[in-house]
């Protein structure tokens, strides 16, 4: 799957004052970034635009002056307006490039019969932990850097690279966070509202989000497995979030967000959507836990994300 350019359909303003490093780099995917929650599911794009935009072309702004930890990405209903925040940008790249990396050699160890993966110096789950801090470095203080020792984003990469296949997972599960926001304008959300509903607002735009990237297409389709593996690397990233601003009287906790999603998620045993999901979750936020083995892949998930929901403070 590939990002190449921006929609017609979608205005975008760069971050009109103030710099930030994060915008150093994640500027270059502003177009891929506006195009995401077309190209996640194109197959509905005619509806996304006439049924959902009503016509017109709505409007992404990037907003390097957004409190990173309250207002990652901000939907704007009367304005049609979504904002996205570098750093938040930046920080979900992170999470994305660690999930990849855990799914990656998880699967490969796995299909090789080795039952656990080498968590040393200069390997991959390591990496991936450091990627997780990372994350939260950039969520907890706007002025956070990129780290020198780390790989940074490569928005142009080369077809064919891993670093595509990383941007890929990035971008799809950005085009679930932007949907998740074009949800809360579609339904008329409103922003002063209780804490409960504002809960029930949240609940009810990530399945929107969901049903849109999921609803369309067959069982077995190979987008299934993409579309279900980011998901699950959004609600990753929110798991991160949570874990820096240490809860909210806005949002629910991106495990229970997740648990509330279940019903509408592919019934099918045997998704590697749910294989490479479980091993990320496990590596990245179960590690210490003891988990009894499951049956199929799409067992394990939940009874992963069961066991993380429990943990919510």
């Amino acid at each position: 799957m590939g990002y190449p350019t921006r929609m017609d359909d979608v205005n975008y303003r760069p971050a009109s004052a103030g710099f930030t490093p994060t915008r150093e780099q994640m500027a270059g995917f502003d177009a891929d970034v506006c195009a995401a929650p077309f190209r996640i599911a194109p197959e509905r794009n005619d509806e996304l635009l006439h049924d959902v935009l009503k016509g017109t072309p709505w409007t992404l702004e990037f907003n390097s002056s957004l409190d990173p930890i309250r207002n990652t990405f901000r939907a704007m209903p009367n304005a049609k307006t979504v904002e996205a925040n570098y750093a938040a940008l930046a920080s979900l790249w992170a999470i994305a490039k660690a999930s990849w990396l855990i799914a990656r050699d998880a699967m490969a160890a796995n299909r090789s019969g080795k039952s656990a993966l080498d968590a040393g110096s200069g390997t991959a789950v390591a990496e991936a932990r450091q990627l997780v801090q990372v994350a939260c470095d950039l969520i907890g203080d706007s002025g956070a850097r990129w780290p020198s020792d780390i790989a940074p984003p490569i928005p142009d990469a080369e077809a064919n690279t891993e670093d595509l296949y990383i941007n890929n997972v990035f971008l799809g599960a950005t085009g679930w966070v932007v949907l998740h926001e074009i949800a809360h304008i579609s339904l008329g959300h409103q922003a002063q509202v209780s804490s409960d509903l504002s809960f029930g607002q949240e609940h009810d735009a990530d399945r929107w989000a969901a049903e849109w990237m999921l609803g369309e297409l067959p069982a077995g389709d190979r987008q299934v497995y993409f579309r279900l593996f980011t998901i699950s690397v959004a609600l990753s990233w929110l798991a991160v979030l949570d874990s820096v601003r240490r809860g909210s009287t806005t949002h629910p906790h991106a495990w229970q967000r997740l648990q509330k999603l279940s019903p509408i998620l592919p019934d099918e045993e045997l998704n590697p959507g749910y294989e490479m999901a479980a091993y990320v979750l496990k590596i990245l936020f179960l590690a210490e836990k003891d988990t009894p083995p499951a049956d199929h892949p799409e067992a394990a998930f939940f009874d992963l994300v069961f066991a993380a929901s429990r943990d919510v403070w």
